[in-house]
């Protein structure tokens, strides 16, 4: 649904009819890693909204499946202002663990959008929940004067790294490999 061939093609199907009801199972490729699964479902959900709301007819209905956890609540504050009525809804699962819940979203007003972007009111909410507004300037850039080589064998995962200042081999540390400290 996010892509423009997929959405010319639906718009050119629909021949400028509104519709009643949008029903959205969107779900992104699972990675296995929860956190990032559901904020990339949460993002698809609310493109889909950013696409399909101005498809809608006065008084349609639009139901999608969400994953619960983060940023459910401000997915459904950023679509509440569009629909007199919007809920969410649980199914008894047939998995105990699962996570899928629907929004309900019924009464379509139009009349009450100035724009149909959801993604950014969306996304601007979770970020001041999330606190990514708190950073006021970014991190010192340092200026290193090493040339740093990496040789990683994939047996132990380790790299060499040769620096400048000293011509000296260095073993990176495999218990953070994202601090890349240089140990002798």
């Amino acid at each position: 649904i996010t892509d423009p061939h997929t959405q010319e093609r639906m718009l050119s199907e629909l021949n400028g009819r509104p519709l009643n009801a949008i029903v959205s199972d969107i779900s992104p490729n699972i990675t296995g890693k929860w956190d990032m699964d559901q904020a990339v479902a949460m993002t698809l959900v609310a493109q889909v909204f950013d696409f399909a709301l101005p498809l809608l007819c006065k008084g349609g209905s639009f139901t999608t499946k969400l994953f619960q956890g983060v940023g459910v609540e401000e997915l459904i504050a950023a679509v509440k202002p569009f629909f007199s009525d919007v809920r969410r809804y649980a199914p008894h699962a047939s998995r105990n663990a699962s996570s899928d819940v629907y929004l309900v979203c019924r009464n379509f007003m139009p009349w009450k959008a100035k724009t149909f972007n959801v993604r950014e009111t969306y996304e601007t909410a979770l970020n001041l929940k999330l606190g990514g507004d708190d950073v006021d300037e970014g991190p010192e850039i340092i200026k290193s004067m090493a040339i740093i080589t990496a040789l990683v064998t994939e047996a132990n995962e380790t790299a060499m790294v040769t620096s400048a200042a000293d011509k000296g081999a260095y073993k990176r540390s495999t218990i953070f490999p994202w601090i890349f400290p240089i140990i002798k």
